[in-house]
């Protein structure tokens, strides 16, 4: 029996938990227990992260009251599978494992130039194995600037398309939605926008994101 079998079994309750790098796994397996389990969106609670008198005891206490009196104060969100999660897994690893590759070989070739050496290219591998399992990645690899990396990245983030009622929706997901400072002052999020495509290992112009988003 595992710890958090211990420690929720019993009657069924809900449960309110900050989004967070372990919460995708602790939901599963609280939901395999018949639990109710409400993630919440830790960056629309200002309540708790903007306390003076921040603590794990009173944010608990916090997220408890929140998910009593109504879940939708709780902001919250829908975390990807477990098959999608370790599929995404697998392609910020390989980003990773690029960017450290890349800075040895400019080292290398530094190095060799000191010496009047040049070394051979390098030969960089196709990435599409996941992409077979995606019917989708096709329709989104029709996006003028998107390869099969960046569609299947886009396409395990995202997860269900059910989830977006629009597809404006899907670029408020991603954080390329404008933010309002005030009910007349749009202001843009240009650091979202740069995290969300460069975590696809692809840079992209704003339109054909939008092409992208209505595409799937």
């Amino acid at each position: 029996m595992s710890s958090i079998e211990k420690h929720f079994r019993g009657e069924p309750r809900r449960i309110a938990l900050e989004a967070g790098a372990q919460s995708a796994w602790i939901s599963r397996e609280l939901k395999q227990l018949g639990r109710e389990v409400v993630v919440a969106n830790a960056r629309e609670l200002k309540w708790i992260t903007s306390s003076d008198t921040k603590n794990d005891p009173g944010d608990a206490r916090k997220l408890a009251l929140l998910a009593r009196a109504d879940v939708r104060l709780l902001a919250p969100v829908e975390h990807c599978t477990a098959e999608q999660q370790a599929e995404l897994a697998v392609i910020r690893a390989r980003d990773a494992i690029l960017r450290a590759r890349t800075l040895l070989i400019n080292t290398a070739r530094g190095m060799a130039k000191g010496f009047g050496v040049r070394l051979p290219p390098s030969i960089t591998g196709k990435f599409g194995q996941v992409a077979a399992r995606y019917p989708e990645v096709k329709l989104l690899e029709s996006v003028p600037g998107v390869g099969t990396l960046t569609a299947v990245t886009f396409r395990l983030t995202l997860g269900r398309a059910e989830r977006f009622a629009h597809s404006r929706d899907v670029a408020g997901f991603l954080g390329l939605r404008p933010k309002l400072a005030s009910s007349h002052a749009p202001l843009g999020s240009p650091r979202m926008r740069m995290e969300a495509w460069v975590e696809s290992g692809t840079k992209i112009f704003v339109d054909s994101g939008r092409r992208l988003m209505e595409a799937y």
